[in-house]
C-alpha cells in the first residue's frame, strides 16, 4: 500500500460523512472490517511518520476529538459492544500518541 492510499483510507474511515464515527453516532455499531482496514493503514502511517516533522495536516486532523467519537453513554449500545467501541477509541488514541511522540 502507498502512503497516499493509507492517508485516503484514514480520511474515509475517520473523517468523511461515511466514517466509522458517523456510523457510530447513527447507532450502526462498529464495522469490524472497516476498523481493521483503518488500523492497518494507521499502523503503516505511524511507522512512516513517527519522529518526522512533516506529518500531513490531514492525518493530524483525523485524530482531533477522537476520544469523543468513540465515547457513548450507557444505554446507547449493549454493554459488550460499548466496551468494544471504547477499546477501539483507546487503541486509536494510542496510535496518535505514538505518531506525535506523546507515548511513554
Amino acid at each position: 500500500m502507498s502512503i497516499e492510499h493509507d492517508l485516503a483510507t484514514v480520511e474515509r474511515l475517520l473523517v468523511s460523512d461515511e466514517s466509522i464515527p458517523v456510523r457510530l453516532r447513527l447507532q450502526e455499531g462498529l464495522d469490524e472490517d472497516a476498523y481493521t482496514e483503518l488500523t492497518g493503514a494507521l499502523e503503516r502511517l505511524v511507522d512512516y511518520y513517527a519522529d518526522r516533522p512533516d506529518v500531513p495536516k490531514r492525518l493530524a486532523f483525523a485524530f482531533v476529538d477522537l476520544g469523543a467519537a468513540f465515547s457513548y453513554p450507557e444505554g446507547i449500545y449493549p454493554d459488550d459492544e460499548l466496551m468494544r467501541i471504547e477499546d477501539a477509541g483507546q487503541e486509536l488514541s494510542q496510535m496518535g500518541q505514538r505518531l506525535f511522540g506523546d507515548a511513554d
